[in-house]
């Protein structure tokens, strides 16, 4: 069996990544809105973000940003390169490119519309939570992508990434998942 997935990561990479990680986002959604806020049933614009964020951005740039684009700036697993994929992936590529874009769907989805005032207000609202966002961030990613850099084989980065960030999107579920209540009475 794993041979077999082996095989559909290696062929297909992009739609395995896509389809681990927006599964992944949204079982971790579905898991924290039903046992630990304990719902008695998904909310379905919420459970959306998360599966729409997890394939679109986890799946999509992130598997181009790590399987391509790092990998062909600084090649393999030696120390530096590994150090630097890790700096980088920590210190841009999670605070301007993660959580904007989560940010944004989220008031996209939320409020139903994806004008640039959707962009803004959801900009405000990852300004007033950056730091602790970061914090969460860097105590899950710091550790987690020096495996994801150093001794994972490329085809099984995402499906790594996907498992770590498992226990990730319940913290980002629980902190940011919830849809504000101004944003329901402005329909």
């Amino acid at each position: 069996m794993l041979a077999r997935l082996d095989l559909v990561a290696c062929r297909y990479p992009m739609a395995f990544s896509m389809s681990v990680t927006g599964l992944k986002a949204f079982s971790a959604d579905a898991l924290v809105q039903l046992a630990v806020e304990k719902r008695q049933t998904l909310d379905p614009r919420r459970s959306l973000v998360f599966a729409s964020f997890g394939a679109l951005y986890q799946g999509g740039f992130q598997y181009l940003a790590f399987n391509h684009v790092l990998e062909k700036l600084w090649q393999g697993t030696a120390l530096k390169n590994v150090a630097i994929k890790v700096g980088i992936t920590n210190a841009i590529l999670d605070p301007c490119f993660f959580f904007p874009t989560f940010y944004s769907m989220k008031e996209a989805l939320a409020c139903g519309e994806l004008r640039s005032a959707t962009f803004t207000k959801a900009l405000t609202k990852y300004q007033a939570n950056y730091w602790p966002d970061w914090l969460n961030s860097w105590a899950v990613w710091l550790p987690g992508h020096c495996i994801t850099y150093g001794l994972v084989p490329l085809q099984w980065r995402m499906p790594w990434v996907a498992a770590v960030s498992f226990g990730y999107v319940c913290l980002l579920s629980k902190t940011r998942g919830q849809t504000d209540k101004a944003l329901l009475t402005e329909r």
